[in-house]
């Protein structure tokens, strides 16, 4: 028979059921929960050299697989009516009357055979018992795409212990050890993660350059997103919410890119003034998080329940200081302490524009910290030692000004040293110095404006003739580094704060 030119053989998409037994096609119509597995008939669709093989939607049975098939690129398994995706797993009964359900079959090592690519839509994954990865593989592969589908039950729902890249699509996944993992070159697009045992998405070393767009990410029983070494990752869109742990946590130099996100009632499992007790979690060397409009919120379990979390935006720990977070136009009023937490300090860390937490630039020359403008960065936490005479000397980096034997001389450059200080026992002081720094010849000078200059207690601090502490300022050849030395004259121990302000 034929319809225009095409018999309706040429017609008919390519089933399952063409080459499964009657006695098994009965039993997936007709009895609700059965499982019967469809490794032969799959694997002699695929000898056939089919390349679009359909699993039935109407159907009361789970299809299951053993492992011992392969499912070669560009073979693709599909389900035409899409599935009903199921948003938390209770057990087996879950996936009744869902659709085509394919199904490690019991005893088995794997749903697929070593090597499969994965091009699969409108299909639930169900992988029994969390103790393999959907993918069967152990080297990089490239090239599958997941859409519409449902993971479940895996050891990582995506990914495998090699880098996978993929493409993945209005699927869940959900109720996995980790949701997704170690995905490189990867794109994740309108996606549920949620309810995974341990982490939404762990990424490693290596495992770098991937997109999450439009994905809600919650409920997960640790961080919701994990950067362990991994770089070059963007976070676009959606929610991320309620997971165990942080929101997000980067270790190691890894790294995320934020935006357009809504950050919720991260911390649900952590304990009180843990360090996960946050939105945002980083340590180590290389470290960083750049976020823009994205929205913080405290909250409990929906149905009030729980404890009200987090306690922090922003918790830096580890063993290095050198670590970036950028924050621009966000709302990170969403804590229960205090917006920060530097257990280490970062280095580098620029919030503009948000609110929750004031304005603060401490990376490059010119920072804005304590609501002021600042050259070379403020000098907290400074000691002062007791005992006549003794010293404290501090270096800022500054601008640096042209030889004026090789070029036109700049105009000098006007700047107020601010020292401010507590002396051991608690009395307060403060010294203002304005001063320029020009240079007219080969080397720069200062100029110290002493006449104008103001100290709290009167005398306390001075260039010379202090009762408290004698100040001295100089900078190098080229301008490029002011020093400042304190001296002790009355003995006293003193903690100070030394900033260069930019005026």
């Amino acid at each position: 028979m034929n319809i225009d030119n095409a018999t309706v053989r040429e017609l008919t998409e390519v089933s399952i059921f063409m080459k499964m037994t009657r006695a098994d096609i009965n039993t997936m119509l007709n009895t609700p929960g059965a499982e019967v597995n469809v490794g032969y008939a799959l694997q002699a669709l695929i000898d056939e050299g089919h390349k679009s093989i359909l699993f039935p939607h109407d159907v009361k049975g789970i299809y299951t697989l053993a492992g011992d098939v392969t499912v070669p690129p560009p073979v693709t398994l599909i389900s035409f009516s899409p599935c009903v995706k199921p948003y938390t797993i209770t057990g087996d009964s879950s996936f009744l009357n869902k659709g085509a359900v394919i199904r490690k079959a019991a005893g088995a090592d794997y749903i697929f055979g070593p090597g499969t690519v994965p091009r699969f839509y409108g299909l639930l994954l169900d992988g029994r018992d969390s103790s393999r990865p959907l993918f069967n593989q152990q080297n990089q592969t490239r090239g599958g795409i997941l859409f519409n589908c449902g993971v479940y039950r895996f050891l990582y729902g995506i990914g495998s212990y090699a880098y996978t890249s993929v493409q993945v699509g209005m699927s869940s996944i959900c109720s996995n050890n980790d949701g997704v993992y170690n995905l490189i070159d990867s794109r994740l697009i309108n996606c549920t993660i949620n309810a995974n045992t341990r982490h939404g998405v762990y990424l490693r070393n290596g495992a770098n350059n991937n997109l999450f767009q439009n994905i809600r990410n919650e409920w997960n029983g640790g961080v919701g997103y994990l950067a362990d070494g991994s770089v070059g990752n963007i976070i676009n869109g959606e929610l991320v919410d309620r997971n165990g742990s942080a929101n997000f946590a980067v270790l190691n130099g890894g790294g995320f890119l934020i935006g357009d996100v809504f950050s919720q009632r991260p911390g649900r499992t952590s304990a009180a003034g843990s360090s996960y007790n946050t939105h945002f979690y980083m340590e180590g060397a290389g470290s960083y998080i750049i976020a823009s409009n994205v929205i913080t919120r405290t909250g409990v379990d929906d149905d009030g329940q729980g404890t009200l979390t987090p306690e922090r935006i922003l918790t830096t720990g580890g063993g290095s200081s050198d670590m970036s977070f950028v924050a621009n136009g966000c709302d990170l009023s969403g804590y229960t302490i205090s917006a920060l937490r530097q257990i280490t300090t970062a280095e580098k860390m620029i919030f503009r524009g948000n609110k929750g937490v004031a304005d603060l630039i401490t990376t490059g020359l010119y920072q804005f910290q304590n609501g002021r403008g600042n050259v070379g960065g403020v000098k907290s936490n400074q000691v002062l030692t007791s005992g006549v005479g003794s010293v404290l000397t501090l270096s800022f980096q500054e601008t640096g000004l042209v030889d004026p034997a090789a070029s036109q001389a700049t105009i000098p450059l006007c700047r107020t040293l601010l020292v401010e200080s507590l002396t051991s026992n608690g009395v307060p002081g403060k010294f203002k110095l304005p001063f320029q720094i020009r240079r007219v010849v080969q080397t720069a000078n200062v100029d110290l404006y002493t006449s104008e200059s103001r100290s709290s207690p009167t005398g306390a601090y001075a260039v010379t003739g202090a009762t408290g502490v004698n100040v001295s300022l100089v900078v190098n050849a080229d301008a490029t580094l002011t020093t400042v030395t304190l001296t002790s004259v009355d003995g006293i121990g003193r903690f100070l704060r030394v900033t260069i302000l930019d005026n």
